[in-house]
């Protein structure tokens, strides 16, 4: 999102909209979450995806079960979109 105060941010948003403003919080754990009033937003944008060039951590194996999953999702949507 675009704030005027602090211009580009990347944050979760959860919605306090009844009360005037958002709450961010980022999913780096050394940065507190924080309000900011809906009048200080310019733009907010919703990310679908990512890039990165570090491979995930080592963990149970569900993280790369998921992964496989959405690889065969996105290879299916593909030949989707290529027959049509």
């Amino acid at each position: 999102m675009i704030t005027k105060d602090e211009g580009v941010v990347y944050k979760r948003v959860i919605n306090n909209l009844h009360i005037g403003e958002l709450m961010l919080k980022s999913d780096n754990p050394q940065f507190a979450p924080y309000t900011v009033p809906v009048d200080r937003l310019v733009e907010v944008w919703k990310a679908v995806g990512y890039t990165s060039f570090e491979l995930p951590a080592a963990g149970t194996g569900q993280e790369m079960s998921q992964i496989m999953h959405m690889m065969a999702d996105l290879k299916k949507e593909m030949n989707h979109l290529k027959d049509n």
